[in-house]
């Protein structure tokens, strides 16, 4: 199957597109793999067991010999085929459905045969009016697929011959689906691939799966040409006509339909009606086989499917059923938290505005990892969704919001404990949660990959659960990795409760769970410092139940401190295959530099500002590099230069603007070599005046210091947990 996908153009074999993903998830190992077809075919019983009750009834009641049953599907399947899953791809797989009609005025010489015509999904309407007696309306796009069978349309069938191509076309925005378009022939297939400026074309008489691109050979450079054309008759035919252009395609001159249309012979007057075209993530177009048979089933007894539903809501939206989005999931997630959100505080927009920042950073960086945004209304806001001009935001960058129930009341320290909702996102393998006044300077999508044994071009040298210390507490709340589980929110609300059940007074021996006095070498670490008790920084609040459910509930985790990593495991899944459920963990030193390419945008960051900015030389054993330099300061080491953290009162739409330097700047590439600490704010408004441009957000810089900043002076709900 991967070797399939290695056949595709390269933007398909990507692991962000929907297909890649979901090939992942369903049958990126064998046990997935049966589960998943298991499931498909349970499915495809249910369905078959429906269909014979319906006939069985119609049977029942005597009405056989009157009623016409058409079974169809809305799309094919790719299941495995190219290396791929789901649909939207003009591939065969995906395109062809079955197509069975019963209909009680067919002759017997045509029951049970089968009809390689092209047949549609716009032919499904006309063909139900004609048995109804009824004409089609004049903009229906279809034909009455009885013209194939019926011996009374012999004269029909030679005055207008059938169909022998159609036009398929699938628009998206292209981030996770890219958007195609197709002419498809008996011989050929013409793909268009438009947001990606590639074609294909394919032999499907010689190469029926399509494996083979045979675009580029020199005898086929005249049939390319005829069928872009063709193609582009069609799509203008398929919006129905030539003042009908559909938002999102390219504007195409009056004159050059004409011409296209006059090298096509054909009138752009009189087109048959021969094409099917897809309203945006609606269905696919089906190009199937009639089969035209007397209707019986076989029939196996089936379970119903089982369906959940989670709490929290799609922000701006009442539709629950996100697997009927046309948009996927990538494998992994960068994932945002925002409190205090009300209509008549808008302190809250300043976090809104760098997660903009931050998702846009992200793709300009060329992660593969869609961004979550969990959202929570205030307790005392009429709001009961989030502002439309928001919503309208956070669609155009694809964010995925969720809001969260609305509290009873609100704190800094109760917004943090949400941040464990990660554990709950299931439709991912790995979720990196960051602070909402954080951006990113690289992507870190190499943190999902060194942790997942699914990731085969990559080595699995961590563990699938990551938090990260400082130079005095052994975890910081503000970037962490989970692998999302069944059952792991429950665990940790559970784990919440049972703390407050306790009274205010936090027992800092047994914290939240764990009395480091079982052992004498029992103990925490950070960068510089150790203890055995509850007393680091935030012990009582996130940072310390983000420990607590790593090391001791999870355990399956890694732990940074500078370069050197920690892995706590509580099977023998350790690199020495040694079990450490609490003790002694596996220590690597410079585990990440061995197996990191690339470096920060702003490379002269804080780590060298720290005053340990010697260079220290290691040797390594990997295959792409020898030795390597790395700066003494562990601030340097990845996983910690990697973003930067707008903590405390340093954020950059809390101050005032003091200049407008960052319109001097014209490229990302300008800001690498120069100091992080004096340049980030610069930089974060230079990304924000980029998004003010292009998504109108309506910003007016100049009267930053009058009409913005007295409105995001201060966070809404502080700046450090009680």
């Amino acid at each position: 199957m991967t070797h399939a996908r290695s056949l595709l153009p390269k933007f398909l074999q990507m692991d962000k597109t929907a297909a890649v993903s979901r090939f992942r998830l369903r049958y990126g190992s064998q046990e997935h793999y049966q589960e998943s077809m298991k499931n498909m075919y349970a499915l495809i019983t249910q369905v078959d067991q429906a269909c014979k009750e319906i006939v069985d009834e119609v049977k029942k009641q005597g009405l056989l010999d009157e009623t016409m049953i058409i079974f169809t599907a809305d799309n094919g399947m790719f299941n495995g085929a190219h290396g791929l899953a789901g649909k939207w791809y003009p591939y065969q797989e995906s395109i062809r459905v079955p197509l069975i009609i019963h209909d009680p005025r067919m002759p017997k010489s045509k029951r049970g045969t089968v009809n390689d015509d092209f047949t549609l999904n716009v032919d499904l309407a006309e063909t139900i009016l004609g048995a109804a007696g009824l004409p089609p309306h004049p903009d229906m796009q279809g034909r009455d697929m009885a013209d194939l069978y019926l011996e009374d349309r012999e004269d029909i069938r030679k005055e207008r011959p059938w169909r022998d191509e159609f036009f398929y076309e699938y628009d998206t925005d292209g981030r996770y689906i890219p958007g195609s378009r197709a002419l498809v022939r008996k011989k050929f297939k013409y793909i268009d691939w438009y947001d990606r400026g590639h074609e294909q074309l394919f032999d499907l008489e010689e190469d029926p799966f399509e494996f083979t691109d045979v675009k580029d050979r020199p005898e086929n450079a005249k049939i390319v040409e005829e069928m872009r054309k063709r193609t582009t008759v069609l799509r203008v035919q398929a919006m129905g006509g030539l003042h009908a252009i559909r938002k999102g395609c390219p504007p195409v001159k009056m004159e050059e339909l004409y011409r296209l249309y006059s090298m096509s012979s054909i009138d752009p007057h009189t087109l048959p009606k021969n094409t099917t075209t897809l309203a945006n993530g609606t269905l696919s177009s089906p190009s199937s086989p009639l089969v035209a048979a007397p209707v019986e089933t076989n029939v196996i007894e089936t379970m119903p499917p089982v369906v959940t539903s989670a709490e929290p809501q799609l922000a701006g939206s009442n539709n629950t059923n996100e697997e009927a989005e046309p948009r996927s999931r990538a494998p992994y997630a960068y994932c945002f938290l925002i409190g205090g959100i009300h209509e008549d505080r808008i302190a809250y927009r300043g976090f809104l505005y760098n997660v903009l920042v931050a998702t846009q950073l992200f793709n300009d960086f060329g992660s593969q990892a869609d961004v979550v945004l969990f959202l929570q209304l205030s307790p005392d806001s009429n709001l009961t969704e989030i502002p439309n001009e928001d919503a309208r935001l956070l669609d155009a960058l694809n964010i995925r919001s969720i809001l969260l129930p609305k509290p009873t009341m609100e704190s800094f320290s109760d917004l943090m404990f949400e941040k464990f909702r990660v554990f709950d996102l299931l439709d991912y393998r790995r979720v990196i949660y960051l602070d909402s006044d954080t951006i990113p300077l690289m992507s870190m999508d190499y943190i999902f990959h060194l942790s997942d044994p699914l990731h085969t071009s990559t080595p699995t040298v961590l563990q699938p659960n990551i938090m990260r210390a400082t130079q005095g507490e052994p975890a910081n709340g503000g970037f962490f990795m989970a692998q999302p589980q069944p059952g792991a929110w429950k665990r940790i609300q559970t784990i919440i409760a049972d703390q407050r059940s306790q009274g205010s007074n936090f027992n800092r021996r047994k914290g939240w769970g764990h009395d480091f006095q079982v052992t004498p070498d029992d103990n925490w670490h950070a960068i510089e410092k150790n203890g055995t008790n509850w007393r680091f920084y935030g012990a009582h609040v996130d940072q310390g139940l983000l420990y607590y459910v790593m090391r001791f509930v999870f355990q399956d985790s890694s732990h940074l401190l500078g370069a050197r990593v920690e892995t706590w495991s509580s099977r023998n899944g350790r690199p020495d295959g040694v079990s450490s459920t609490y003790h002694t963990p596996h220590v690597d030193e410079n585990l990440l530099w061995a197996n990191v390419e690339g470096s920060p945008l702003l490379t002269s960051n804080l780590c060298l500002e720290d005053g340990r900015s010697s260079l220290t030389t290691i040797t390594t054993t990997t295959t792409t590099k020898t030795t390597i330099t790395i700066p003494a300061s562990p601030y340097c080491s990845p996983g910690y230069r990697d973003f930067f953290h707008f903590d405390g009162h340093s954020k950059p739409w809390q101050s005032e603007m003091s200049s407008m330097e960052f319109l001097k700047f014209t490229s990302m590439k300008e800001f690498d070599g120069r100091p992080r600490r004096n340049t980030v704010r610069t930089f974060w408004l230079w990304n924000l005046n980029r998004l003010n441009v292009r998504l109108e957000m309506g910003l007016n810089f100049t009267l930053w210091d009058t009409d913005i900043l007295p409105h995001m002076k201060t966070s809404p709900l502080g700046y450090v947990p009680q």
